[in-house]
């Protein structure tokens, strides 16, 4: 049964969100078993001084706290754009674009991390807790319900940050495997640079920019599958950066 699911033509394209999601409740079990929340955030405190965070304060670092959610907030912006400009396109591909532009955005950052699971997890920050001047106990990444107003996982910035993804797959990529590579390629860098600022400033865990980031990039991918009946014509559109 399981081969035939992998082989159908129409499993297909999901065969890599699965996956995806699979490798995303993995690397967070690990992160558990091993401890690296505390591990890593240890490693990223200074004890001492008035500033217990110096190493995420500063720029470059401090610029991402503050812009780093820009990026996506255009993006969702120029989808909205797109979605009026397509209505003259004859084959509605910029508003196929717009649509998982916008979408993605939307499902991703804005409704599952932020509206729904933030306020499910009211997960304390790390320089919220006690051992770094905070007053709140650690809490795993696997327990919800906290009480509280806290909204540490998942963190919103590496979701933002990894939903730029949608920038890629909406490139073709049998004509343009160069730059369909090229963005999947700036698109990590940047997500990876976002979460480790995140990291930094003591604002997130690991586990918190870990399932973030994937949430982001998931949220496109699902999105470009499920549009994906609207561009048949152009094979090769809908493949994620890795099956390029």
């Amino acid at each position: 049964m399981m081969e035939r699911f992998w082989s159908c033509s129409r499993c297909k394209r999901w065969r890599h969100p699965l996956l995806a999601g699979l490798l995303l409740i993995l690397g967070g079990v690990v992160i558990g078993v091993l401890d690296l929340d505390r591990k890593v955030m240890k490693r990223c405190f200074v004890l001492g001084g008035d500033d217990v965070w110096p190493l995420g304060d500063g720029p470059p670092w401090s610029l991402f706290e503050d812009y780093g959610t820009w990026p996506a907030n255009a993006m969702f912006l120029v989808g909205l754009l797109l979605i009026v400009a397509g209505k003259r396109d004859p084959d509605h591909s910029l508003a196929r674009k717009g649509w998982a532009f916008s979408l993605s955005v939307a499902l991703g950052p804005l409704l599952l991390v932020n509206a729904i699971l933030k306020g499910l997890w009211t997960r304390p920050r790390p320089r919220h807790l006690q051992g770094f001047f905070g007053t709140e106990p650690f809490r795993s990444w696997w327990l919800p319900f906290g009480g509280g107003d806290h909204e540490s996982f998942p963190s919103g910035h590496a979701a933002s940050a990894f939903v730029l993804i949608a920038l890629a797959l909406a490139v073709d990529g049998r004509d343009r495997p160069w730059l369909k590579a090229a963005l999947a390629a700036l698109v990590v860098t940047y997500g990876g640079l976002v979460s480790y600022a995140r990291l930094l400033q003591g604002a997130h865990f690991l586990s918190d920019v870990w399932f973030g980031g994937g949430i982001g990039y998931l949220a496109a991918v699902v999105v470009d599958r499920a549009l994906e009946r609207t561009s048949a014509g152009s094979p090769g559109r809908g493949l994620s950066p890795l099956e390029a």
